[in-house]
């Protein structure tokens, strides 16, 4: 905890090309001067201790671990939880999980009307899509069904069932209206705290079938 008592939780997002950091201290959200430009420990670790010297804090002093499991690039995502696991095994810090789509889906969700189901789509290459199905909710976002990897065309039928699609700079094949966003920021986490899920040791998630 800080000084004042109030709850320190770290955010780790390192499933897209940018990674980054920031602690949420209960007296604001701080984030390191130079943000890491690729998912390596060697960058990652210094922005951690970037964020603790501003805040005044040590690794002790994180109450939770808030990280993105994927999908996504898997030599990041294994950079950023082998960090959450590092802290979770030195101070037992425990570790809450979320999935990539998570954070696309509350980045994108005004572009859905209220009560509007829609679809966050990553291409996940070999011609395979992960998708994952949301709702719009009066204060946010409710997951409906977590991400699954499905071939092309059982995308494009599934994506043209809804309005809306969600995705970063991939080329949806569908139908329906695709949003493309841009990337996710460690910050994000902290407004999805709801959907997280504690993990004692979490994994990349890696959801392609095997060939």
């Amino acid at each position: 905890m800080n000084l004042q008592g109030q709850p320190v939780t770290l955010a780790i997002e390192t499933a897209f090309p940018t990674v980054s950091v920031a602690l949420a201290t209960g007296d604001g959200i701080v984030i390191p001067d130079d943000m890491p430009s690729r998912p390596r420990a060697s960058d990652l670790h210094p922005a951690l201790e970037q964020c603790l010297t501003k805040a005044g804090l040590r690794t002790v002093d994180v109450d939770r671990i808030l990280v993105d499991k994927g999908p996504g690039s898997y030599t990041g995502l294994r950079i950023g939880l082998s960090l959450a696991r590092t802290l979770a095994h030195l101070h037992g810090t425990p570790i809450h999980t979320l999935y990539s789509t998570d954070l696309l889906a509350w980045m994108g969700r005004d572009h859905a009307e209220p009560e509007e189901e829609f679809v966050v789509a990553l291409d996940a290459r070999r011609i395979h899509w992960t998708l994952a199905r949301y709702l719009r909710t009066s204060d946010g976002i409710a997951r409906i069904q977590a991400p699954s990897v499905v071939a092309r065309a059982d995308f494009t039928e599934i994506a043209d069932r809804h309005r809306l699609v969600l995705c970063a700079e991939d080329e949806a094949p569908t139908s329906a209206q695709v949003v493309k966003l841009g990337v996710p920021e460690a910050t994000t986490l902290f407004e999805l705290e709801t959907l997280a899920e504690v993990e004692s040791a979490p994994l990349p998630l890696y959801l392609m079938p095997a060939t």
